[in-house]
């Protein structure tokens, strides 16, 4: 009897859950879908990539003033107002610093800064690039809305000179500003067509009768 009740366990256990009524067939549990992506984020390409990551965030050169935030959904949040104005150096905003390769690289070409955004109603952020050496692009403003959208501003860039990285800074007003892509393309400036110039052709001038020499007379 007792060997009887042994092996009707022993039976009962090599059938697993489905011996008691169970299922091991866990192929109907589906992992719930990811959410879908933001359209102005899924649709984002720039030729320079500055990926929005905690390790970006942790590198940025932050003024007084103001302070970024990186969140869960790979985006950063800049918030406050920043005690320095300025465009130009590392800027008067929270900062990226792009580094000498990519500094020469852009060196002498046209650039289009690429930022995907949203802010709090009313907000407005300010972007500036800046070659911390031999010009800025000054301020260019952009006013946010709810939803992310791309913005984007042209700037050429200088010929390099000392070569001390550029920066480009990132500054919000009236409310705080969430920023999910960053980026920059550049291309070749457009080559100047220079008009030809015609030589002048001088004018004949008439000879002043006062001034013409007289022929010797022979005796």
């Amino acid at each position: 009897m007792r060997n009887l009740l042994i092996a009707s366990l022993l039976a009962l256990s090599a059938c697993g859950p489905a011996g008691f009524g169970g299922s091991d067939d866990n192929t109907d549990l589906e992992a719930p879908p990811a959410p879908a992506q933001d359209p102005a984020i899924a649709a984002f390409d720039a030729a320079y990539d500055f990926p929005v990551t905690q390790a970006l965030v942790d590198g940025l050169v932050v003024p007084e003033g103001l302070s970024v935030a990186y969140n869960d959904d790979e985006t950063m949040t800049v918030s406050g107002t920043s005690a320095e104005s300025s465009p130009g150096g590392t800027t008067g905003g929270a900062a990226i610093t792009i580094g000498s390769e990519t500094e020469a690289a852009l060196s002498e070409k046209v650039i289009t800064v690429k930022i995907v955004a949203k802010g709090e109603p009313g907000s407005v952020l300010s972007a500036a690039y800046s070659t911390n050496d031999v010009g800025n692009s000054g301020w260019r403003t952009f006013d946010m809305t709810d939803s992310f959208a791309e913005y984007t501003f042209e700037y050429s860039v200088p010929a390099v000179n000392r070569g001390r990285d550029d920066f480009l800074g990132l500054s919000p007003s009236q409310g705080s500003v969430t920023i999910a892509a960053i980026g920059i393309d550049a291309a070749e400036p457009e080559p100047v067509e220079e008009e030809p110039v015609e030589a002048e052709t001088p004018a004949d001038e008439p000879v002043d009768a006062g001034d013409a020499e007289e022929a010797p007379v022979e005796e």
